[in-house]
């Protein structure tokens, strides 16, 4: 009933959460599947069987190795995107892991004013560019920080939605050329602030690419898209940008939320996304084990940049 409500409600923020309901549900089947098989349960097995698929075809991909040719004339970056959850306290623990990680670029969301400090005093050895817009509500801030340098940056809202959260586009100077590295943090497809209410984010995922329709440089996304890889929003970024997990992550399902700071359990859903334009290609992808304080787990890219347009 949830999938077949899931093609047919008109409102794409509606259609997407039943979507990623029925999604998460196919785990849970998958066992009972193999449960039933095991105690030779036949009807209840058959009847299960459609969750089997469905949960293939939804995840399979994941499941395989990536053929990856070696690239030669290209120029390697690595980049990292990481909720930070408004994170006020235990910033030790965040700064830590993305030492740890050693990214060239790093994006950041919810960035409170408490946190940009602590970065900029502890990793600002490491990352020498700084964008950082911290905000007096951090679900509002945002931030880049860079081993190469930041030539301009652009922090902005899309006020004209009932509800918004922020943006922050930076032009990156790689070894002489200009990219167009993005944060990203679209409002969920529900808010609970006011009740539950369904929120324009197909509309804000809209205004996006509209935005980017204009971009003169190569472009790499990263960011909270609180989008699900089933959501018709997800489908309209890739028709445009590549998704780089999909493209060339480790074998797994790239899940990053809940990263089980509030509940103890697995992250059961994708939210966290690098994308990158023809300009680039993956090479490597996964979401670090370990997010600190944050209910979302960092995401890491290893991206081949074709410099001079040699893509």
């Amino acid at each position: 009933m949830l999938l077949v409500l899931s093609f047919v409600i008109p409102r794409p923020e509606a259609r997407g959460i039943l979507r990623t309901v029925f999604s998460v549900l196919l785990f849970p089947g998958l066992v009972f599947l193999v449960l039933a098989t095991l105690f030779r349960a036949r009807r209840l097995s058959l009847a299960l069987i459609p969750f089997a698929i469905a949960w293939i075809l939804t995840y399979g991909p994941l499941l395989l190795p990536r053929n990856l040719q070696l690239l030669q004339d290209t120029y390697p970056v690595t980049v990292l995107t990481f909720n930070l959850q408004a994170s006020t306290q235990h910033l030790n623990s965040l700064s830590t892991l993305i030492r740890d990680a050693n990214p060239d670029l790093v994006a950041l969301q919810e960035v409170s004013y408490t946190a940009a400090e602590h970065f900029e005093a502890t990793l600002g050895d490491l990352y020498p560019h700084l964008a950082l817009y911290p905000t007096q509500d951090a679900h509002l801030g945002q931030g880049v920080m860079s081993k190469f340098p930041i030539l301009a940056e652009e922090y902005w809202r899309n006020e004209q939605l009932p509800e918004f959260l922020a943006h922050l586009r930076t032009e990156i100077d790689i070894e002489g050329e200009s990219i167009a590295f993005f944060s990203l943090h679209p409002m969920p497809p529900i808010s609970f602030t006011q009740g539950i209410t369904l929120q324009p984010h197909s509309r804000e995922i809209q205004i996006l690419l509209e935005r980017l329709e204009n971009e003169k440089y190569p472009v790499l996304l990263a960011g909270d898209f609180n989008m699900t890889q089933v959501m018709d929003e997800y489908h309209q970024v890739t028709r445009y940008y590549t998704d780089t997990f999909r493209e060339a992550g480790r074998v797994g399902l790239g899940f990053s939320f809940l990263a089980g700071k509030t509940i103890p359990l697995p992250p059961v859903i994708r939210l966290d996304y690098i994308f990158h334009d023809a300009r680039f290609e993956g090479r490597d992808a996964y979401p670090l084990p370990f997010s600190g304080v944050s209910d979302h787990l960092p995401i890491w890219a290893e991206l081949a940049f074709f410099k001079d347009g040699e893509a």
